[in-house]
């Protein structure tokens, strides 16, 4: 057998992945090294159900086309030593105040108005060079993703803007290495979808300008309910402009659903209550064509089924850590490193563990000074979702490359993790002590070969003291 093959291990993600983009990615073969499936770019439904004939006798793939498959799966033994990233910083801070100041202009313009063509085409432009500039340097794919340092600014009247740019670069950043290090597509595809993104993530907060936003954190039930409708009014500020894609506006109303319809998570508002709401309105403004045309495109595009919602995914994501590193009026700013923890904390009830993964192995550290977000000897909650549920189990970090969302572990405690709900939304709770249970028999992990386990919570000393001390002081641990 050819020492390079693989045996393809048929992840539900991968399979989706192939349905969802109607491609076969690599080729695969036999124990031989023969063909058995070719890579296709265009495949129906029927060649990607003749791979899962395979599923029981096995088929193999190429090591060299690992990363094209849209996984992390790197063997233990080539889990890299040196983590290979750079300090260069990817963003000038001219560059990053003109995209500001673009922002600001654009976001003066829709307070007295609304998008026209012409500031349609400017924004796409702007964004266009930001993602031109990003791509072009030999770094990208490893430099520092270096926004909070360029935006720090405190004025009240530009933090809207500011908030949507930050939004925007690590979306951007998200999607382009998610893209690379899942496979190897014409640079016109990427292009065009990385603007799609961008495009989304710049123009889908803009509904809360004209909202009368709360301004502290104890919200009511009313309170979170009127929140949850900026998706829609964002979407309602540029439905009527034909020159915007209809997937930014289909991203926009969907930005926060990043988890399947059928899943127990935060998603919001549902799907469900938009179409309702654009089937309301068909009668309402069948005089306005340009609006008319968009509600029954949008129609169409949240009724398409998608086993995996990448942007929307990539939008929540960018969105919170945005928001987590950014001073409001009633908490200071959190440090980058803060952010991502409380985002792997929050990540169970409101992300996917694809995005998780990606984002992890892909841009945390880059965001972090090139830092590690998680390291050997720290506490983490693994989480096991079974038929009622998830269950949880504590476990020690024994090693961590930069690929941070597999590391090993060894299992320390099992335990029982409280979950609120506040105004629908699901939070899981700080770990107590009083829920865990020591493990006599502590088995030890590889989380890139256990893909039933996954990360849901990032124990910190300083903001976890109890239960950290306490596991701290364990004998054997």
């Amino acid at each position: 057998m050819d020492k390079n093959l693989i045996l393809f291990d048929f992840s539900d993600d991968v399979i989706a992945r192939m349905r969802e983009e109607q491609s076969i990615p690599i080729d695969f073969y036999n124990r031989k090294g023969q063909k058995l499936v070719y890579k296709k770019e265009s495949a129906n439904e029927h060649e990607i159900d003749q791979l899962l004939k395979f599923k029981t006798q096995g088929i193999y793939y190429n090591i060299r086309d690992e990363a094209r498959l849209g996984r992390n799966t790197v063997r233990e033994e080539e889990v890299p030593t040196e983590e290979g990233l750079s300090n260069k910083k990817l963003f000038s801070r001219e560059e990053i105040d003109d995209f500001k100041t673009g922002t600001v202009e654009l976001f003066d313009n829709l307070e007295k108005g609304a998008v026209d063509s012409i500031f349609a085409q400017k924004t796409r432009e702007r964004v266009g060079n930001v993602f031109e500039n990003f791509r072009s340097q030999d770094d990208m794919k490893n430099g520092l993703v270096n926004i909070l340092e360029l935006i720090k600014s405190d004025d009240p009247q530009s933090f809207n803007a500011e908030l949507a740019v930050k939004k925007t670069v690590v979306a951007m950043a998200m999607k382009t290495r998610g893209l690379n290090a899942q496979n190897a597509r014409e640079e016109s595809k990427i292009q065009a979808m990385v603007m799609t993104t961008m495009m989304s993530a710049l123009f889908s907060d803009i509904g809360k300008m004209r909202m009368n936003i709360p301004t502290h954190s104890d919200l009511s039930e009313q309170e979170f309910a009127y929140l949850r409708r900026y998706p829609l009014m964002s979407y309602l500020m540029i439905a009527h402009e034909p020159s915007i894609d209809p997937m930014v506006k289909r991203n926009i109303l969907c930005q926060r659903c990043p988890l399947p319809d059928d899943s127990i998570g935060n998603n919001y508002p549902p799907k469900k209550w938009l179409i309702t709401n654009f089937n309301g309105m068909l009668e309402k403004h069948k005089n306005n064509p340009n609006l008319l045309r968009s509600l029954l495109e949008q129609i169409q595009l949240i009724n398409r089924p998608v086993t995996f919602d990448e942007d929307a995914n990539i939008l929540a994501l960018s969105s919170e850590y945005a928001s987590l590193t950014s001073k409001v009026q009633w908490r200071d700013a959190f440090s980058s490193k803060r952010a991502i923890q409380m985002i792997i904390n929050n990540s169970i009830f409101t992300y996917t563990a694809r995005i998780m993964r990606e984002f992890l192995d892909y841009i945390s550290m880059s965001l972090n000074e090139n830092q590690r977000i998680l390291d050997d000897g720290d506490f983490v909650v693994l989480a096991i979702q079974s038929t009622k549920g998830y269950m949880y189990e504590i476990a020690k970090i024994t090693r961590v490359s930069k690929f941070q969302s597999i590391p090993d572990v060894i299992k320390v405690a099992d335990i029982n993790m409280d979950v609120v709900e506040k105004a629908g939304k699901k939070i899981l709770m700080s770990p107590r002590v009083e829920n865990m249970k020591t493990s006599v028999r502590r088995g030890e992990y590889i989380l890139q070969k256990d893909q039933s386990r996954r990360l849901a919570y990032a124990i910190d000393s300083e903001y976890d003291p109890e239960i950290y001390e306490t596991l701290s002081n364990l004998k054997g641990v």
